[in-house]
């Protein structure tokens, strides 16, 4: 299970999941993925500030389509956009898993890193 392109705006998280059962086995009790991100936020405007921040989001998608390319956003709140504005540089990691319909987690992603 990859993730094949992610990226940092000013006020969300996008990512691209490929058509996940092209490269991946899925068992008939994996119906939903979770997407979970960490962005840590370095360098920051203004001298005064942490040096580094860190922000984390989930998203869980129910009833998820292996077959067909996601399309993942992840909005940031007000302090999550605050704290974005503040730094120059982050680093996102994003891990996908699956899991059954009662939550329990099968399989994950290898964890997708980049630096901006």
């Amino acid at each position: 299970m990859q993730i094949s392109t992610a990226a940092v705006a000013a006020d969300k998280i996008t990512a691209t999941l490929p058509i996940l059962n092209a490269s991946s086995v899925f068992g008939a009790d994996e119906v939903n993925v979770s997407a979970n991100a960490l962005v840590c936020y370095y360098d920051p405007t203004n001298e005064a500030d942490e040096p580094f921040k860190i922000v984390s989001l989930s998203k869980e998608v129910a009833n998820f389509n292996f077959a067909q390319i996601y399309d993942l956003e992840m909005d940031f709140n007000v302090l999550q956009k605050a704290t974005a504005a503040k730094y120059q540089r982050s680093i996102l990691y994003v891990c996908v898993v699956t899991k059954t319909a009662e939550g329990k987690v099968v399989q994950n992603s290898s964890t997708f890193t980049k630096l901006s």
